[in-house]
């Protein structure tokens, strides 16, 4: 929360200069902020962002296990939509290491087909009736 706020002051900030309109001799005109201002503003920052995804990562794993082992234990035929996902992803990075584009849109209709047809499945489940 804490990095949002700050990414939305300094965003607005920034934006608030680019648009304020004020008549300046070429001689008076800013050039910027200093070199050195901003060469300590970007590891700072790089720091508070790592630390705030840190702190949701672990945050997820403290919360959510506990929902996500009983839906898949109640509907066992997610996993394996969920896994050929992360195969999906897998190759992708590793063709990426390997200079190799994949065109996105590929990867998307990859992930997202398997994971409609279990949508469709789940709905047939629910739908049909129970003898």
């Amino acid at each position: 929360m804490i990095t949002s706020v700050a990414l939305l002051s300094k965003t607005t900030a920034e934006l608030h200069e680019w648009l304020k309109w004020m008549p300046q001799s070429a001689a008076d005109k800013k050039t910027g902020a200093g070199f050195w201002l901003v060469v300590t503003q970007i590891p700072v920052l790089n720091a508070v962002f790592l630390l705030a995804a840190v702190i949701i990562s672990i945050g997820m794993m403290l919360v959510a296990p506990k929902p996500y082992t009983r839906f898949v234990s109640t509907r066992p035929t997610v996993v394996v939509p969920c896994l050929s996902s992360l195969l999906v992803i897998g190759l992708s990075l590793v063709a990426e290491g390997l200079e190799f584009h994949i065109p996105k849109d590929y990867l998307y209709a990859a992930i997202g087909f398997p994971i409609a047809i279990e949508a469709f499945n789940q709905f047939a489940c629910r739908s049909r009736p129970k003898h």
